[in-house]
């Protein structure tokens, strides 16, 4: 080899080699062709071989590798060494450097002998490091291995890239269950392993999970993944549990960074999975009790007071919005935006002493829960939580001194119960207040009854003894008699008062439903209030709005005395020349045939107070009024009408103003009867003026007028009225009739009519309205040329049977006084019986029956009237008058009695109830007694005359 040659190997090794030297191993010379230079100014170049690596050995290496490295570098050695091979090395920590430093020297043979050696030193510091630390890792990693050994029942390192399996760690149950793993197929293993280890519910889940194709993607980043799964049934028996969790865990990627090999590990978790699932049973049971009591609370809070800590548990939206859910605040400071954001200002200071933690656990010392009672609000928002809450403090743990560790805060919503045990209480308040105001209403009652009752008691004893004094003074007796009479019907009113009350507030009255006629029944009252309106100089007007049904179905005697109560109480309570009005108007309903009635009842007079308003239909209460003290009244009649309105479906409603007068509404619901369709062709296009300075009474006329078809014109005073009626007879167009206003400002209707006439002659028919009595002026009214007269209110049947009269010349007659014809009545050859125990009432019946000539026989109770049935011939009694309530057989037995008597004569004769049981009630008792009419007493002569024509002398 040339020189050129030599050289170019040289400088390559020096490129590969920080030191190289040649050394003679005989002559002890070693040569250096490259060192570094801190060797070269310490040893020189040409050196002793021994001196001086010997010296470097010992000097500058670790003790340790100085130790094992002189033997390796003796020249002994070396030539023994290197007769037999070419090389050797050996490698050593340098100590002298400051810093990590690791070399290698490497002996070569450089002669056949040995003798002659060439030295090279390498830094192998590098790859030394990399491979402790992988002797590091390798070490870790095998301690981890053998520290999980005791937590995993069985580990295996799996090799991805060979699909092979090498068993790490195994328990002897687990290897006896699984096998020899070693160098087996993984994927053979994993397939085995889902198919006998596992319930079979698992199965398809664990072979996705052992699915080494797809680990890489799975796994993704992460270091490790699991998941768990319950064994099977044998292997659950060997492992020491059913739970079960398997883990991929990583090992190594390679140069791509792809999984290359992971740890396929099992280890049981029986005891901690049944604590999981207990947990989250008894999880789910608290989030069931949560939920429920959700429905109750609004926001529940846990709270600890050794932390001071708040947990939310649950809460409304609103208030988690207002509050918040700041788990780092304080418990305290929590509740100070409670009170400041959810607790109406009133309550605020109440409510802090409630939420006071630091007094929280004397407070409930002995108590499991304390509660208080707040209105919320929600800040800026009324609406959202306004209400009545409750907020509740109820225990969940104490230390084992007993001091509270834990609590729950709790609040629900008790809006509507609060609003309902305010509203009882405040009934149980008016209901006591009503208690004393009745008490006391009725001690003033009795003391107002017992006046009452014997003022007009003092006048029928004292007319009495005055009659006997006076008996041959026939005139005298006479006006006593009235006076007796009058002052019985006064106590027979105040009776009728007490008794109707009683009833209605039992409950045990009960309205008649009979037909009558709305008219008919308007304008009896009329002409019963008429005297008292005069008496007191009253202007009474009465007007009619849309009435389109009279004939009704309802009691009328109830609804007479709800009217006579309003009239009766319009004149006592405004002072003499007042203004007295009266509206009827039908109103439309929903329900089939029933009509709705609203009767106003207005004056002008004295009014009530507010504070009296409200208990006017009170029982037994009269305003604390001087100016009525001389006026006579129970502080019944207003109770009483409200009641029979009310018990129609209606009510009475008041508007009053001291010294301004009152209105009265009075709703009624009647039902309709089916009326027949009437004809009012005759009447059509006939021309008809109204005078009338009621604006609004002269209108209803009118349209009443067109609604039969009419033609109607409408004036408001008498001048108008003859100003019209000359007009139209110059056009030749007269008036079919003129229908005049008694009571006008200018010219009332009697002289309206004189002047008529003197115009246009006696061919218009003129007819006078009024509210008021016209007897007395009834002749002058004929004479000035009035044809008719109709009392107000204008009924559209009273104006027909007027209109009818007129145009066909028919008669019709009002009916005779009651007694009249009783007197004019001959029932000679008829026999009665009357049964009746009380022997004053006996005398007075047997008289006024015996005016009609018929004959009459007694019996003095029920039993005794059956026996005169029973023996008497077939048609002996024409009628029997039956009382009710007698000695040992009351009216309604002697009657069961008397239809059972086995003869069609028994079961036919007219049995009549004459009794003092005059409630609807009792009616309806008599009928289903047997009976066929009832009359109540004191006698209505009238009904008594009705009831001898009906069925005797038809």
């Amino acid at each position: 080899m040339s020189t050129q040659e030599n050289d170019i190997i040289l400088k390559t090794l020096r490129k590969q080699y920080i030191t190289m030297y040649y050394a003679d191993m005989l002559t002890d010379e070693m040569y250096t062709y490259k060192t570094v230079d801190d060797f070269s100014e310490k040893y020189g170049v040409t050196v002793s071989y021994m001196e001086s690596m010997g010296s470097y050995i010992r000097n500058d290496l670790a003790p340790a590798d100085s130790e094992r490295c002189l033997p390796l570098i003796d020249p002994a050695y070396v030539m023994e060494r290197l007769k037999k091979e070419e090389y050797y090395s050996f490698s050593f920590e340098d100590v002298t450097l400051g810093k990590k430093f690791y070399g290698e020297l490497t002996f070569i043979r450089a002669n056949a002998e040995g003798t002659k050696v060439v030295i090279c030193g390498k830094d192998i510091t590098e790859e030394t490091l990399r491979r402790e630390a992988r002797e590091l890792e390798a070490q870790r990693k095998q301690e981890i291995i053998n520290s999980l050994g005791d937590m995993y029942v069985a580990m295996y390192l799996i090799d991805l890239s060979r699909n092979t399996a090498v068993e790490l760690a195994s328990s002897s149950n687990a290897h006896s269950i699984i096998g020899d793993v070693d160098g087996a197929v993984a994927t053979e293993k994993f397939d085995m392993y889902c198919k006998h280890l596992m319930a079979p519910e698992y199965e398809t889940k664990m072979r996705e999970f052992t699915d080494i194709y797809t680990l890489d993607a799975r796994m993704g980043k992460n270091q490790s993944i699991s998941t768990e799964y319950y064994a099977s049934e044998n292997s659950a028996k060997e492992l020491g549990g059913g739970w079960l969790q398997a883990n991929f865990i990583e090992v190594s990627r390679d140069a791509l960074g792809r999984l290359e090999r992971v740890v396929f590990a099992v280890r049981t978790i029986n005891d901690e999975k049944t604590k999981e699932l207990r947990a989250q049973e008894l999880l789910r049971q608290r989030m069931e009790i949560i939920n429920s009591l959700s429905e109750i609370y609004a926001a529940m809070y846990l709270i600890d007071l050794d932390a001071d800590s708040f947990s939310e548990l649950y809460t409304v939206d609103h208030a988690r919005d207002v509050v918040g859910n700041d788990k780092e605040l304080k418990a305290t400071v929590q509740f100070m935006g409670f009170l400041k954001y959810l607790t109406a200002p009133e309550h605020r200071e109440r409510m802090k002493e409630f939420t006071d933690l630091s007094t929280l656990n004397t407070r409930m010392q002995g108590r499991r829960i304390i509660t208080a009672e707040y209105i919320s609000a929600v800040a800026g928002d009324v609406g959202k939580g306004s209400g009545w809450s409750q907020a509740s403090f109820i225990e969940v743990k104490r230390d084992e001194a007993g001091r509270l560790k834990k609590v729950l805060f709790a609040v629900r919503i008790i809006q509507d119960e609060k609003v309902k045990e305010l509203q009882q209480q405040a009934l149980l308040r008016d209901a006591l207040a009503q208690a004393e105001s009745a008490n006391k209403a009725k001690s003033d009652f009795l003391a107002n009854m017992s006046h009452d009752i014997r003022t007009p008691m003092n006048g029928i004893i004292g007319m009495t003894a005055i009659a006997a004094t006076h008996i041959d003074d026939r005139e005298r007796v006479t006006e006593c008699l009235q006076k007796i009479t009058g002052a019985s019907r006064h106590l027979l009113g105040l009776i009728n008062e007490v008794l109707d009350m009683s009833k209605i507030e039992s409950g045990k009255i009960d309205l008649a439903e009979e037909e009558f006629n709305l008219s008919e029944l308007v304008e009896n009252m009329v002409i019963m209030i008429q005297p008292q309106v005069a008496e007191h100089g009253h202007d009474f007007g009465i007007s009619i709005q849309n009435v389109t049904h009279e004939k009704v179905i309802g009691d009328s005697l109830r609804m007479q005395q709800i009217f006579m109560n309003m009239m009766s109480n319009a004149v006592k309570y405004t002072p003499d020349g007042g203004k007295i009005s009266l509206t009827i108007e039908e109103k439309p309903t929903n329900r089939p045939k029933v009509g709705c009635f609203v009767f106003t009842f207005a004056d002008n007079g004295i009014g009530m107070s507010k504070e009296y308003q409200k208990h006017i239909f009170e029982p037994f209460t009269r305003a604390e009024d001087g100016r009525i003290a001389g006026i006579q009244g129970t502080g019944l009649g207003m109770p009483i009408a409200r009641n029979i309105a009310r018990m129609t479906g209606g009510d009475i409603t008041v508007e009053s103003k001291l010294d301004e007068g009152s209105t009265f509404t009075v709703t009624l619901f009647l039902e309709l009867q089916d009326e027949e369709e009437i004809d009012y062709t005759e009447f059509s296009a006939l021309r008809v003026l109204v005078a009338d300075d009621d604006p609004i009474a002269c209108e209803s006329a009118c349209l009443m007028l067109d609604d039969i078809g009419m033609k109607s014109e409408g004036v408001t005073s008498g001048r108008d009225a003859v100003d019209s009626v000359i007009k139209h007879h110059e056009d030749g167009l007269d008036y079919f009739s003129v229908i005049l206003d008694w009571k006008m400002p200018d010219m009332d209707g009697v002289h309206t009519a004189r002047a008529i006439r003197k115009e246009v002659g006696p061919n218009v028919p003129i007819i006078i309205i009024s509210a008021y009595d016209w007897s007395e002026i009834e002749q002058e009214a004929r004479t000035a040329g009035v044809d008719a007269f109709i009392s107000k209110p204008l009924f559209k049947s009273r104006l027909v049977r007027v209109f009818d009269t007129i145009i066909n010349k028919t008669e019709h007659t009002e009916a005779e006084a009651p007694l009249k014809a009783i007197e004019d009545m001959d029932l000679s050859g008829h026999r009665i019986l009357l049964v009746e125990d009380n022997e004053l009432n006996r005398e007075i019946a047997t008289e006024i029956l015996e005016m009609t000539g018929i004959e009459v026989e007694c019996a003095v109770d029920g039993t005794e009237a059956v026996d005169k049935i029973t023996e008497c011939e077939d048609d002996y009694y024409d009628l029997v008058f039956m009382d009710i309530q007698m000695p040992r057989m009351n009216g309604y037995e002697a009657t069961r009695a008397i239809r059972a008597i086995d003869t069609g004569y028994a079961r036919r004769v007219p049995i009549i109830a004459m009794t003092a049981n005059a409630f609807a009630q009792d009616v309806e008792a008599s009928r289903n007694a047997g009976m066929n009419e009832h009359i109540a007493k004191p006698l209505d002569m009238a009904a008594l005359a009705r009831v001898l024509d009906r069925w005797i002398r038809s």
